[in-house]
């Protein structure tokens, strides 16, 4: 395993490695959000996601090629999302399950360590807004020469406002000999009660802790040897008995299951005896509740945030959007409306929990967690989407990318139908091998091998409707397939 042979790699060790992690299973914002689709995956109705605003934050001739760390689930729509804004990342880089902040970083670290990097890293969430990639990336370049003096640079963000769903940053006073954007950190307080929060601000020394990072990837990993000896050398395991399958690394699963360790805060940066902090004034926003996207987000002449099909009468600071269903709504103030799929969730938007809570209760009270189910999933050969759900009826619109083709497989427990919106298709079934076109449809038997391959220019586009007694992913036998799952 060896970083690609590019300019932006070898030989500029003056440049930084974003790592940017793009974790999380989507309960904050559900029904918009799901564990296959979470919530950096969102746009909130700009062009662009979360995932690719962050990225591109990280552009220019300062960055080297991202490192991406993810969910093995999410790695599709990663690459998709990568590929729409046309960044080639150095790895994305796969974990089997979510071992949490600290282990998420030491994976890049020593992805890059044993690839020969030496230089600067910076860490940072998928998931945050920042309107100013300017003024960013100069606050960035401050925090490199920071971690001259320090091990651990964090960003710390001016609070605009006593918020107790932030963790905070307390400075020492700043010294005659720091840098000019440096502090000294003192303490870290966790999400404080709105009075402790209002008592820190005044004090005029307490940030945001943004939860991005900047260090010397060397003198990184001499931390992590000191502070997570055990953690350190699993996540080196998980590196070098890694798999590359296609254009991922995929971690080795033994090694990720022995890793048991707190967040990077409590791990590493609370532990640490020299961490610095440097100051971002810009607008920042960690998306993590309706009340961020209200914030972020630009509003009507009431202060309401419409986004997709949704009307509001008579209705004040509130945020109502759909991806579906037509939503109208009168008289409320300060109310969160958002429906996706054949979900809706109602509540005060400044109620951070509520999501969270109204997520927990559905899937408690459904089949199988079904509302925690995605409506859309990115494949290595393209997406699909799904219409409708029934006991023993599931419908989908799969779109496959040209020159790309599904697994020669079969199903015992269903059958298929096949119709052709727009493409054509090349259609396996059993011996016969035959083209359709818009309007054509084909039947697939239960326990017939079948394959569905996209051989032109164009993306088809299939609408396909399941029968049977199970209608699960795991009814799949793949016989031969081009992304080794058979």
């Amino acid at each position: 395993m060896s970083l690609p042979e590019s300019p932006s790699i070898y030989g500029k060790d003056d440049l930084i490695v974003p790592v940017i992690l793009c974790g999380g299973f989507g309960r904050r914002l559900w029904p918009l959000s799901r564990p296959y689709w979470p919530k950096p995956f969102l746009n909130f109705g700009a062009t662009e996601s979360l995932l690719q605003k962050t990225v591109q934050r990280f552009s220019g001739s300062n960055f080297h090629a991202p490192v991406i760390i993810c969910n093995e689930e999410h790695r599709f729509g990663v690459a998709t999302q990568l590929h729409q804004i046309g960044v080639t990342p150095q790895a994305i880089i796969l974990e089997s399950k979510s071992a949490g902040t600290t282990a998420a970083t030491l994976f890049a670290c020593q992805y890059l360590f044993q690839n020969g990097y030496q230089g600067n890293v910076i860490v940072s969430p998928a998931d945050h807004h920042i309107d100013s990639v300017q003024g960013f990336q100069h606050v960035a370049l401050e925090a490199c020469k920071a971690t001259l003096e320090h091990e651990i640079v964090l960003l710390g963000i001016s609070p605009t406002r006593a918020a107790d769903d932030f963790g905070y940053i307390s400075i020492y006073p700043k010294h005659k000999t720091d840098l000019t954007y440096t502090h000294k950190v003192e303490s870290f307080i966790e999400k404080p009660s709105i009075n402790d929060a209002l008592h820190l601000i005044k004090k005029g020394r307490a940030f945001w802790n943004s939860g991005v990072f900047i260090f010397d990837l060397t003198q990184f990993m001499d931390l992590a040897e000191t502070l997570v000896p055990d953690t350190n050398n699993a996540a080196a395991l998980a590196v070098s008995n890694a798999n590359i399958n296609i254009d991922f690394i995929r971690l080795d699963a033994e090694s990720v299951e022995q890793i048991k360790c707190p967040s990077f805060d409590i791990a590493i940066a609370e532990s640490a005896s020299n961490v610095g902090m440097v100051e971002f004034n810009g607008n920042w926003r960690d998306m993590g509740t309706w009340q961020s996207v209200w914030d972020a987000s630009q509003k009507n002449e009431d202060g309401n945030v419409l986004l997709g099909n949704s009307v509001a009468c008579k209705t004040t600071n509130s945020l109502v959007m759909s991806d579906g269903i037509n939503i109208g709504v009168g008289n409320m103030d300060g109310i969160a409306i958002v429906a996706s799929g054949n979900h809706v969730a109602i509540s005060l938007l400044n109620d951070p929990m509520m999501s969270s809570y109204l997520a927990d209760i559905q899937s408690q009270d459904s089949v199988a967690g079904s509302t925690l189910s995605p409506t859309k999933l990115h494949r290595a050969w393209g997406a699909f989407e799904i219409i409708r759900t029934e006991p023993h009826l599931q419908i989908k619109k799969l779109t496959i990318k040209p020159g790309l083709r599904l697994s020669l497989q079969r199903h015992q427990h269903r059958s298929e139908h096949w119709i052709v919106l727009s493409g054509c298709a090349t259609v396996t079934i059993g011996e016969k091998v035959e083209d359709l076109l818009p309007n054509q449809s084909t039947f697939v038997p239960e326990g017939t091998l079948h394959r569905l391959a996209n051989n032109h220019t164009e993306p088809l586009i299939i609408i396909e409707v399941q029968i049977g007694s199970y209608l699960g992913e795991d009814d799949i036998e793949r016989i031969e397939d081009d992304y080794n799952r058979a």
